[in-house]
């Protein structure tokens, strides 16, 4: 059941972490050029420091992005367009059964099945769900959306609707709370 959950909640993350890569980069800049204006060695010190854990979260970011892709690469095709229209690029399951020509009852058979694979090619890739806390280490926002999905999946609720935009929001909000971020 974790595993599930984990794969929904990285399908889901997916779309975010190109354009979170991104802000880090400015960021990173940001600390390089206003470093140089500075002559005290405790504050470009810092802005060292900074640099280092801000590429550091890029590395994880970019890791996590790469065993997504991985992960769905290796599923067959129906599988993951599935995945890649409801999670990544929040289709409503109405609109993809009408764009696969297939009955909702089939719909959702396969939408489970493909979460399932999804999940396996998670442990074929070495993550169970232990493994998955160790690799976003820290990154709150991501178990924010595990967090979500897990509490609907423990209350049987229906399966949230989180957009891509939420998603981004707690990305950024993870970033200000720590500091980077003070002009966004």
């Amino acid at each position: 059941m974790k595993l599930r959950i984990w794969s929904k909640t990285l399908l889901n993350v997916y779309g975010c972490l190109f354009r979170l890569t991104k802000e880090i980069d400015k960021i990173v800049l940001g600390f390089g050029l206003n470093s140089a204006f500075y002559n005290g060695v405790s504050k470009t010190y810092r802005d060292i420091n900074k640099i280092i854990e801000l590429t550091d979260r890029k590395v994880t970011l970019i890791n996590i992005k790469v065993l997504i892709e991985r992960c769905l690469s290796s599923l067959d095709d129906v599988s993951c367009k599935i995945l890649t229209l409801k999670f990544v690029d929040k289709v409503s399951s109405e609109t993809i059964i009408s764009t696969l020509n297939i009955k909702r009852r089939t719909f959702f058979r396969k939408y489970v099945q493909a979460i399932n694979k999804f999940a396996n090619q998670l442990l074929v890739n070495g993550y169970d769900s232990d493994a998955m806390f160790k690799l976003i280490k820290g990154e709150t926002w991501i178990e924010e959306v595990y967090r979500t999905y897990f509490e609907k999946e423990i209350s049987k609720k229906v399966e949230p609707e989180i957009s891509k935009y939420s998603i981004y929001s707690l990305a950024i909000n993870n970033l200000k709370k720590e500091k980077y971020i003070s002009i966004c």
